[in-house]
């Protein structure tokens, strides 16, 4: 019996020390300003194998990478807020400016304020959650709350008051924003509502 303890003891050991064993993290920021952050999964002479947040495993090239951290968090990465600006056309205001607020790596919030004179005038809400993506390409889903007026000088004025629900893309700046909008007003609903333009992400 105590044989048998023993050898069952010694088969499980290289599992035990795995499944304790706390994992080897690490950012990496490529030569074209890629970043990656995640757990190491393999390192070789040639390349860097890294299974990211959203499970995808990433090899990168030794040649194309500019800076390896090991220092990186993921526990504080996911903590960390950031800021991002910048501006769009379209829903809800045609020239929009864009202030976003993420509290988190998960969750955040943004507000869109348009105006072209004149013509129209938008403003726009969203509690956005986080789904995906790694490096400077982040989607999110959102539920929103917005308000447009267009005044058109060959039509009378329409106006419409919104909630929506859509999908919020951000990769490298590069903004994309495509949801449905239902609500009262002169709109018929559904509504699509788009958003395309640079908001820049300060993180």
């Amino acid at each position: 019996m105590h044989r048998l303890f023993s050898l069952t003891f010694f088969l499980f050991l290289p599992f035990l020390i795995c499944a304790t064993a706390s994992a080897q993290t690490a950012k990496i920021t490529t030569v074209s300003g890629e970043e990656y952050r995640g757990e190491v999964l393999q390192e070789t002479s040639d390349t860097i194998t890294i299974q990211t947040s959203s499970g995808v495993a990433v090899k990168i090239p030794r040649s194309a990478i500019r800076l390896m951290d090991y220092s990186y968090s993921a526990e504080e990465e996911s903590r960390k807020g950031y800021w991002s600006f910048g501006g769009f056309f379209g829903t809800p205001g045609g020239l929009n400016i864009d202030l976003e607020r993420n509290f988190n790596r998960n969750w955040g919030v943004s507000i869109a304020l348009g105006l072209i004179p004149q013509s129209i005038a938008g403003l726009e809400f969203n509690f956005r959650r986080r789904i995906g993506g790694s490096g400077s390409l982040t989607h999110n889903v959102e539920l929103g709350l917005g308000s447009m007026y267009i005044n058109y000088s060959y039509r009378t004025a329409q106006d419409f008051t919104y909630l929506k629900g859509g999908y919020n893309l951000n990769w490298g700046g590069f903004h994309l924003d495509l949801g449905l909008g239902a609500g009262q007003g002169t709109f018929s609903n559904p509504q699509l509502l788009l958003q395309i333009g640079y908001v820049h992400q300060f993180r």
